[in-house]
């Protein structure tokens, strides 16, 4: 058994950790492709939410931002952008997944 001591560490960590983890969670949002945003590397904002998408209304996805990115560099940029132009071409709707970051919503899954 851990002594008194050593336990409120743990704990503490525990909880610390638990909260980082959290405030980064990925989260759905469901809806039709609204706008579309290409940023290129001409404007100085490569790597900064080189494709955005806005839903139609343009509500807030997180972070105070209406929309959700994914970078040139990204793994699986190319699969998610192609999903993303279908499903906005054929009108159906998506639903992303994303991790907050200092940029905004970075796009993680699509499904459609």
């Amino acid at each position: 058994m851990l002594s008194k001591p050593r336990l409120t560490l743990v704990l503490r960590a525990i909880c610390l950790f638990g909260l980082i983890g959290s405030a980064q969670a990925a989260g759905p949002m469901t809806g039709q492709v609204g706008l579309i945003v290409n940023l290129g590397s001409g404007n100085g904002t490569q790597g900064q939410g080189d494709f955005r998408v806005y839903f139609q209304g343009q509500p807030v996805i997180c972070n105070g931002t209406p929309w959700a990115y994914v970078n040139t560099t990204d793994y699986n940029y190319q699969a998610i952008v192609s999903n993303i132009l279908t499903a906005r071409s054929n009108g159906l709707p998506i639903t992303i997944y994303w991790v907050q970051t200092s940029v905004g919503c970075e796009i993680s899954q699509v499904e459609w």
